[in-house]
């Protein structure tokens, strides 16, 4: 392997003339001394991690905060209230004077192990968990209370369902006990209506009957009446014709003979 770039390279030393004035770089990253095209040292490596820590933090990009004042501020204020102990460390690697930021060992040394900033960061991981795990229960009990609430309905449309199904058959034993009704009073009216037609015959029978009773007791009383009248008339005819004191003499006598005659 072989070195071909030393652009950013220099003896970590604090001698004045160690250090680069050599402008190689992010400028989103760069210190204001490197910005400036000033000598820096460590401390601008310094710079840059607490601009990388700070878009951790925020989970967006800061922009070049090295000249802008106003623009750091409002970075470090964020960052604190996304974490006091982490915030606190980007305002300290985020100092415009190179001494007044920690040493790159110090800041090494905190980061790797927690900082203060990992108990809080712990307590942040439980309280999410925590959040996750309420979350969960919520949804869980939205999803049950869903699940019974559908229990309900479906059981309240079955019940209302067997419900019409028994008004159902309900009514159809109605109609068809009605239905059942009816024939039998249709029958009932046939059945009168047979009976009227049968005696209103049967009257109608009788009286042809007595009528021509009546006009055969008539006629036999009319031929009895002539008949009488025709054997009063030979009666009559028959004793102007006869000399009945002569017959009653002869019968006297004990002369049957001329009676016998007659009779004849």
């Amino acid at each position: 392997a072989k070195i071909i770039d030393f652009g950013l390279a220099c003896v970590s030393s604090a001698s004045h003339r160690s250090r680069t004035k050599t402008k190689v770089g992010t400028n989103a990253y760069m210190s204001p001394e490197k910005t400036a095209e000033k000598r820096y040292g460590p401390a601008d490596d310094v710079w840059a991690v607490g601009c990388i820590l700070a878009e951790l933090l925020l989970g967006r990009t800061i922009g070049n905060v090295a000249l802008d004042p106003t623009k750091r501020q409002r970075a470090i204020a964020e960052c604190k209230s996304a974490s006091e102990s982490l915030g606190s460390w980007v305002e300290g690697s985020l100092q415009e004077t190179p001494g007044r930021r920690p040493a790159a060992a110090v800041l090494e040394q905190g980061l790797a192990s927690g900082g203060p900033g990992a108990q809080e960061a712990e307590e942040r991981s439980r309280q999410e968990a925590a959040a996750a795990a309420a979350a969960a229960a919520d949804e869980e009990e939205r999803v049950r209370r869903e699940a019974a609430d559908r229990s309900q309905r479906e059981q309240a449309e079955e019940a209302r369902a067997g419900q019409k199904e028994e008004e159902s058959e309900a009514a159809a034993a109605a109609a068809a006990a009605a239905d059942e009704e009816r024939v039998r009073r249709e029958a009932a009216d046939r059945a009168r209506r047979e009976a009227a037609t049968s005696a209103a015959v049967a009257d109608e029978k009788e009286r042809v009957r007595r009528k021509a009773l009546g006009r055969s007791e008539r006629q036999t009383a009319e031929t009895s009446s002539s008949f009488d009248d025709a054997s009063r008339e030979l009666q009559a005819e028959s004793d102007a014709e006869l000399d009945v004191p002569a017959l009653v003499a002869l019968a006297e006598a004990g002369d049957f003979a001329p009676l016998v005659a007659l009779a004849r």
